[in-house]
């Protein structure tokens, strides 16, 4: 099958590359793709020699909670090392219209964002995330930096506007759970959309948005195609990993998961698992 042609085309690179620079090959942003490679071949005790040596610290990095995390998802094991999130199905899907009142949001775990300098106190933010057989779904909530202005734009939304210099919303997806490549979506204060996969920013997926202001607070919803992320429904076994950061230039970073830099940092997602 084509997954496993290109898997196997990884695996034959990454020889090449550990012939060749063997300090590379030791990278974890290296190692973590090729053991995806092992598993789409059907080779995960190949995988798992990789997550022992780099779980095996006394002291865990990031990257190490990764590897812990894999053997943890294999063997079930004790408590995962890495925060986990629970996507519910939602039996009606949301009404689109930024209100964040849909019984699909009162069922959904919340996601609260928060600064690691602990200084957003006055300006709190938390996300949820849910799905259905045909989307996936966002909705953020977010209060609005004093002091900070928040200029609206009228007319459509262009497509892969630089939303540098606003407050905003940002969510990756890792399928494969390589912590390497992901899809980013972004959502700023206006509703105004970015998106890019494996920093591809002209990756333009179809996808709908709806925002709510007030002089206090600004909130999202939107829903993407899981056909835009992926050919297969996700089910019970599956686990994506992710991350949802809040950022607000010249401010600060709210996120849910450490370390949070505005370039996402992907050892650092968490776990998506759907139920």
């Amino acid at each position: 099958t084509a997954t496993t042609d290109r898997a196997g085309r990884a695996v034959d690179y990454a020889k090449m590359i550990q012939r060749g620079r063997p300090e590379l090959f030791a990278e974890p942003w290296v190692q973590f793709p090729m053991s995806v490679a092992y598993r789409a071949l059907g080779l995960p005790r190949d995988a798992e020699r990789f997550y022992h040596r780099l779980s095996s610290s006394i002291v865990p990095s990031d990257w190490e909670r990764c590897a812990q995390a894999e053997l943890w998802m294999a063997h079930g094991r004790g408590v995962s090392p890495k925060t986990t999130y629970l996507c519910k199905r939602g039996a009606a899907r949301p009404r689109l219209d930024g209100q964040l009142d849909d019984d699909i949001w009162h069922r959904a775990e919340r996601l609260e964002l928060s600064s690691a300098q602990h200084d957003d106190g006055t300006w709190p933010a938390a996300a949820m995330l849910a799905w259905d057989e045909e989307f996936l779904f966002l909705a953020a909530s977010c209060r609005k930096v004093p002091g900070r202005a928040y200029a609206t734009t009228s007319g459509p939304r262009p497509r892969d506007a630089d939303l540098a210099d606003h407050d905003r919303v940002e969510l990756y997806i890792d399928l494969d759970r390589d912590y390497t490549s992901f899809y980013r979506l972004i959502i700023d204060h206006r509703g105004w959309t970015g998106e890019s996969c494996l920093a591809n920013v002209h990756w333009n997926p179809t996808w709908y948005v709806a925002h709510h202001a007030t002089d206090e607070d600004w909130t999202v919803e939107a829903a993407i195609a899981l056909s835009e992320l992926t050919a297969t429904t996700p089910g019970n076994d599956d686990v994506w990993a992710f991350g949802v950061q809040r950022i607000v230039p010249g401010v600060g970073i709210q996120s849910h998961a450490k370390p949070a830099a505005v370039e996402p940092r992907a050892e650092g997602f968490s776990l998506m698992m759907f139920q």
